[in-house]
């Protein structure tokens, strides 16, 4: 007895640009050219006749272009003085989609926006990727600077499965407040104290002066 041939054959239903497929009587090999972003892909398996049993299976695929370099730093001064600010800027590379831009001060995230603003988003370029960037408004003030500088990290993340990140930290240096040592409070201390004790003396000997100029007329009388 010969053993029936069966034909396996692949249909495209939808807009999804197929490149190349093959089949066997097992599986098919589809591959396909994804749209940007996340797109569900399903596959449907149907028999002739006459049972036409039909089965069908989807999965999530998100289509993404990492960047090829670190996110970049830049406006960051030499040194910030006590009681000024600084604005600093972070651009990630250009990817798809764009990357998620987060700033960290010392190890901790700021979500504040009036500190970090609003994420801005490149046009896309030839090839349909996209750049993004996000300012830092530091104030010093705010921050315990006992090492004489600040820790900031940028960190730019793509939303794929795993995120994609990647990161970029710098200093931030901060000048000292100008203080004065116990030397010089005890050395000032120690001036007021003369200066006052002079000033009473002369004080004293004003008044016995005008004192003195007064009961001479009558002695005199």
């Amino acid at each position: 007895m010969v053993a029936p041939l069966f034909e396996t054959r692949s249909f495209n239903s939808t807009g999804v640009s197929v490149i190349n497929s093959s089949c066997d009587p097992l599986l098919c090999a589809i591959m396909v050219r994804p749209e940007p972003g996340t797109a569900s892909y399903t596959c449907e398996v149907s028999s002739e006749g006459p049972r036409f049993a039909v089965d069908r299976r989807s999965a999530n695929m998100t289509l993404s272009v990492l960047p090829e370099y670190e996110p970049l730093i830049t406006g960051l001064p030499t040194i910030v003085q006590a009681g000024e600010q600084a604005f600093v800027n972070c651009t990630s590379d250009y990817s798809l989609p764009p990357a998620r831009i987060d700033w960290f001060v010392d190890g901790e995230i700021q979500e504040d926006p009036i500190i970090t603003g609003n994420t801005h988003v490149s046009g896309a370029d030839g090839d349909g990727l996209q750049a993004s960037w996000r300012t830092l408004h530091v104030y010093p003030d705010d921050y315990s600077t006992h090492r004489g500088f600040l820790s900031l990290e940028c960190r730019a993340t793509l939303p794929t499965r795993p995120p994609h990140i990647r990161s970029m930290a710098v200093r931030l240096f901060v000048a000292s407040r100008p203080h004065i040592s116990s030397y010089m409070l005890s050395k000032n201390s120690a001036v007021s104290r003369s200066t006052v004790h002079q000033l009473h003396c002369y004080l004293s000997i004003w008044t016995i002066l005008l004192l003195v100029t007064r009961e001479v007329p009558l002695l005199v009388k």
